[in-house]
């Protein structure tokens, strides 16, 4: 009976190891899904807009996409940003005078070093920005973001965003 059963339980598990190595995101795609999450995270709308809700789903969320040692370094920061919590602060504090918030981000170039503990992700983000009696406007700048694999995971450890063009 055993012998019978035995080449079918075979080609179910040979089945299962294939699409788990198919359908397994690649390193790139882990990548960018991290990126859209960090895009949604940011995101704020007339549907998100309560405050207290905006400030608790960045401070959910950050754990997940950035090392707790990350960096920044954003010009109307002032100074570099040195860890997770001063991040998560930042992006609390820069969001309140908004009513609408649209991250994007265009032409990611994702290079994965040797070893894949190590990426670098080069983007074109973009904002749209509106306050409650304003226009809105929108943003454009180069940011390069370094990740790290941490428990497995993709996570961003380091923010370098240009500062705006000169006109």
């Amino acid at each position: 009976m055993i012998k019978r059963w035995l080449p079918l339980a075979v080609l179910a598990v040979i089945a299962v190891v294939a699409y788990v190595i198919v359908t397994w995101p690649s390193d790139e795609e882990a990548i960018r899904s991290r990126l859209d999450g960090v895009v949604a995270t940011l995101r704020v709308d007339a549907l998100a807009n309560d405050r207290a809700l905006r400030a608790a789903r960045v401070e959910n969320a950050f754990p997940h996409l950035f090392v707790v040692n990350a960096v920044a370094k954003i010009p109307e920061a002032g100074t570099s940003i040195a860890n997770r919590e001063e991040l998560t602060a930042v992006a609390i504090a820069a969001s309140e005078p908004y009513t609408r918030i649209e991250p994007q981000l265009q032409d990611v170039k994702i290079s994965v070093q040797p070893g894949k503990v190590r990426a670098e992700a080069k983007v074109i983000a973009s904002v749209t920005l509106r306050k409650r009696t304003e226009p809105s406007r929108t943003e454009r700048r180069a940011v390069t973001l370094a990740l790290e694999k941490e428990d497995g995971e993709w996570k961003i450890a380091q923010i370098a965003v240009e500062p705006k063009a000169e006109r």
